[in-house]
């Protein structure tokens, strides 16, 4: 469910990132199958050759999700959410690398999380709201085109994420999303547990 009809814009590293992590685990017969059941002008988006620093509209970055999602997974956003950590692992690797050496805590890294996100997207803020040593909560603000699969990818990233980065400190993490505009809550919020 689309709340607005304001157009957000993804930056090209997403999309680039979403299409070479399908090619590379699924081929490039998977991809054809996502492209060939996407709306054609997103598609033409997607297969067009898409710069990293470059702009593109949300629309087509949901819809290559969505049909993703519905054509190689169940349909349930699970297939969404598996890849989302898939990605966060490849970002830690190569964009965040040297944030999570310098910000070695959850609580440095959460408050970093507002800069992450400015460098996916073109709207929306992220505001922590609660940082505790067992608990952090962020909230999703002023995003123009809440969806929620789109909610399922940002809590597969942002868990896998604190996964990877709290791993070392011997704690695990967990990310929820208890509200959801999209789903008629007032907020679209994320909750991540730790624990030992």
């Amino acid at each position: 469910m689309l709340v607005s009809t304001a157009m957000s814009q993804v930056r090209g590293n997403t999309l680039v990132s979403a299409l070479n992590d399908m090619r590379r685990r699924l081929g490039e017969p998977a991809l054809a199958r996502v492209l060939a059941a996407m709306k054609p002008e997103n598609a033409r988006v997607i297969a067009g050759g898409l710069a990293r620093n470059n702009w593109y509209p949300f629309d087509a970055y949901l819809d290559f999700c969505l049909t993703g999602d519905r054509v190689l997974g169940k349909g349930d956003y699970s297939h969404a959410r598996a890849n989302a950590a898939i990605a966060a692992e490849a970002d830690l690797n190569i964009f965040l690398k040297v944030m999570v050496m310098v910000f070695s805590t959850p609580s440095e890294l959460v408050q970093k999380l507002p800069t992450i996100w400015s460098k996916y997207y073109d709207s929306g803020v992220i505001v922590v709201t609660q940082d505790t040593p067992e608990q952090i909560r962020v909230e999703l603000r002023d995003f123009p085109t809440p969806h929620a699969l789109h909610c399922e990818i940002i809590s597969g990233w942002v868990e896998r994420f604190m996964q990877l980065t709290v791993a070392r400190k011997g704690k695990t993490s967990r990310c929820s999303h208890p509200s959801c505009r999209a789903k008629g809550g007032a907020v679209c919020e994320f909750v991540v547990d730790f624990t030992r």
